[in-house]
């Protein structure tokens, strides 16, 4: 299993609820259609993060089968169904970062309580078991599986722990 994650921020004139309605609208015609591999979809509103020049956004996770399943996502993201509300998302967004991750522990959406840490492994050692936390994402409200398996049916908003 691996998680394509895409953080993202509005353009600072767009309304966070026009915003947040985007991505959930993206969300469920993903999860409606889904390409091959595809497993679940979540976002969180997330504090500033050093790779959004230091302002809040969000988080998309996408969980995937393995990494033959990023053509298919890339592809079925911008074409047949998906196209409108990932065009519209995406005219909304001034800025954005992704990453491929791997699965190294843990359940995926635990529930409604997410915690991600941020992993260092220093040059010469075999990958194994993660080694030290580097950046812990700050909690704060965050974006959830709306519907469980994060189908995107809604938003739902929890706070710190």
């Amino acid at each position: 299993m691996l998680a394509y994650i895409f953080w993202h921020r509005p353009y600072p004139q767009i309304e966070q609820k026009s915003y947040e309605a985007a991505i959930v609208r993206f969300q469920r015609d993903l999860a409606g259609h889904p390409p091959p591999g595809f497993i679940s979809a979540a976002s969180f509103q997330i504090e500033p993060v050093p790779w959004l020049d230091g302002h809040p956004g969000y988080e998309d996770w996408c969980v995937l089968d393995g990494s033959w399943a990023l053509d298919p996502l890339n592809g079925f993201a911008v074409t047949g169904p998906r196209q409108p509300s990932h065009d519209a998302v995406a005219a909304q967004m001034e800025q954005g970062q992704g990453g491929l991750y791997a699965h190294a522990g843990g359940e995926a959406f635990e529930g409604s309580q997410s915690t991600v840490y941020w992993l260092t492994r220093p040059r010469g050692i075999s990958w194994g078991r993660p080694r030290t936390a580097s950046y812990k994402i700050p909690q704060a409200q965050y974006l959830a599986p709306a519907d469980g398996a994060g189908a995107g049916r809604g938003v739902c908003r929890r706070g710190p722990r």
